[in-house]
């Protein structure tokens, strides 16, 4: 991953923040603390406040680029124009950091893509207690033509667990 020491981000570099965010690829986010406070239930306030402080996500720039645009007043990303692997994190970024404004959006973005990614979407969903979308996942991807190595890389091993009774039972259904 490169690392992009001291950039800052076009669209939020505010000469007035009092909090930097540094993303894992080392671009700079110039924000207010209370538009974080205010639209997420993670980041404290302004009584918290350190004028300047840095802190580092572990997310990339290009997913808190998407992510801050929900803790301001402005448009709102275009989520159907991003690929899935960028949806994903976002859609992880949001749950983890409780932007309730983004998560209906990113579920429903999730869940359109459901066709063409049911690993991806149940990953996320049985990670974040969507079991309706879990359900349906996991049927769908017994369709896809992914092995069950594949499958065992990208989900947890309690997901995983899941996953396979789901394929089993299918299994069993079928030959019924």
């Amino acid at each position: 991953m490169e690392y992009n020491m001291n950039k800052v981000s076009e669209r939020f570099s505010a000469p007035n923040s009092d909090i930097i965010i540094r993303s894992s690829d080392g671009v700079h986010f110039q924000v207010h603390r209370e538009n974080l406070a205010l639209h997420s239930g993670i980041f404290p306030g302004e009584e918290m406040s350190t004028r300047d402080e840095i802190v580092n996500l572990p997310e990339s720039s290009e997913v808190l680029e998407l992510l801050f645009q929900y803790m301001y007043r402005q448009r709102q990303p275009e989520l159907s124009k991003i690929d899935t692997s960028l949806l994903s994190s976002l859609a992880h970024a949001v749950e983890k950091y409780e932007v309730f404004s983004a998560t209906e959006v990113c579920k429903m973005h999730m869940w359109s893509r459901i066709d063409d990614f049911p690993l991806v979407v149940l990953q996320f969903a049985a990670q974040h207690g969507y079991h309706d979308i879990c359900d349906i996942a996991a049927r769908k991807s017994i369709n896809d033509t992914i092995t069950v190595r594949e499958s065992r890389q990208i989900l947890s091993p309690e997901y995983f667990v899941a996953w396979v009774s789901i394929v089993v039972v299918d299994a069993l259904l079928i030959k019924i």
